[in-house]
């Protein structure tokens, strides 16, 4: 691995187990044992290191996204599918990684943004219409305005101010959401496909 993937790989973990502010460049080149100069020869400070780790995480998370896509049967298995990738990916995750990203890595927290307007969004509108055509899904919705509800619920259930960690399971958080959502799109057919699919997440419990 070439020392410019090192330094991101390295920063990834770091930020994802301490928070971004608690991490500093010198404890990205000790984790990697090289001197910080030898850091500023591929970035010019922390914030660009952010930047590239994030936007390095978000090209693996949509084709994560693609990848659940191709193999599943039908929409309503693709959103739990979807649920269990964020929780486990969320229990891994220091609280306060995401509110550093928003805080103090503007650049960095406009990219999030600018992916989730473009292809979250984009990806929730296509499992919607799929739904619909497949009459698994009313087809008496405004699906625009679903789709940026649903990720208005994403964001709401990783916010430590509204779901602290000490008093919240994320899964329990996520598939709760998800309950409430679906089930104001589901048809009598969708319904029996989500509780084949929520009974099995339920006894992976």
């Amino acid at each position: 691995m070439e020392i410019k993937d090192k330094i991101l790989n390295i920063a990834e973990k770091l930020f994802l187990k301490l928070g971004i502010r608690s991490v500093t460049m010198d404890d990205i080149a000790s984790q990697i044992g090289i001197s910080k100069k030898t850091i500023y020869q591929f970035y010019s400070d922390k914030d660009a290191i952010v930047y590239a780790v994030f936007n390095q995480h978000l090209d693996e998370e949509c084709k994560a996204i693609e990848e659940i896509e191709a193999n599943c049967d039908n929409p309503i298995e693709t959103f739990f599918l979807g649920v269990e990738r964020l929780t486990t990916q969320i229990k891994d995750i220091n609280p306060s990684t995401l509110n550093d990203l928003r805080k103090y890595h503007t650049t960095s927290w406009d990219l999030f943004k600018k992916h989730r307007d473009s292809t979250f969004l984009t990806t929730i509108k296509k499992n919607l219409k799929k739904g619909v055509e497949m009459e698994l899904y009313r087809a008496d919705f405004d699906i625009e305005i679903l789709s940026r509800l649903h990720i208005a619920s994403f964001e709401l259930s990783i916010d430590i101010n509204f779901f602290p960690e000490k008093d919240f399971n994320t899964k329990d958080v996520n598939l709760a959401i998800l309950d409430h959502f679906m089930h104001g799109i589901l048809t009598d057919k969708g319904k029996i496909i989500y509780q084949e699919h929520k009974s099995i997440i339920i006894n992976a419990k």
